[in-house]
């Protein structure tokens, strides 16, 4: 698993940029990957198709928590707000420890200024290694929108220093 080249990483973490850290970590065959493939970009058109799309392959693939994720986008996309929320947090209760559902849920939680919430889905200390201690590699997908995330956080808490530290990372 390589490391950033070229970057001293200032976690304790390693940072991987193969797309095949993801299937392994999520056991996604090649079937499968090929479909998310396919229907991520659909997601983001929100058309009626896809949504019928998307429950059909969560229903089909229920531990896969990316079609859930993909369903929740494309309700977003489609203007529904509160169904989006209400996949994203049916998600994160099957999926606990899937990042980007922690991560939609935070961003909703600073959107609706309850920065108070925050800490309770991001971990205390806002630091990805922090909050998964067992995992000694992200995808740098993962790595990114999560410091994405937590400098929204710190700037609507007026903690520019904190912001800083996670921009410069």
């Amino acid at each position: 698993m390589p490391e950033t080249p070229g970057k001293e990483n200032p976690f304790d973490f390693k940072i991987i940029h193969s797309a095949d850290f993801i299937l392994e970590k999520y056991q996604i065959s090649d079937e499968i990957a090929v479909q998310i493939d396919e229907i991520y970009p659909e997601a983001f058109k929100g058309k009626k198709s896809t949504i019928k799309r998307l429950h059909r392959l969560c229903k089909k693939y229920p531990r896969i928590p990316f079609f859930k994720n993909y369903l929740s986008i494309a309700y977003q996309a489609a203007g529904n707000e509160k169904k989006s929320a209400k996949i994203n947090r049916e998600l994160l209760q099957q999926h606990p420890d899937y990042l980007i559902a922690k991560l939609n849920e935070a961003m909703d939680l600073i959107d609706n200024n309850q920065l108070d919430k925050v800490s309770g889905i991001l971990g205390e200390e806002m630091h990805i290694h922090k909050l998964y201690p067992n995992r000694d590699a992200f995808h740098i997908e993962e790595v990114s929108k999560y410091y994405a995330t937590t400098i929204q956080y710190f700037l609507k808490a007026n903690n520019v220093d904190e912001a800083e530290l996670r921009l410069r990372f």
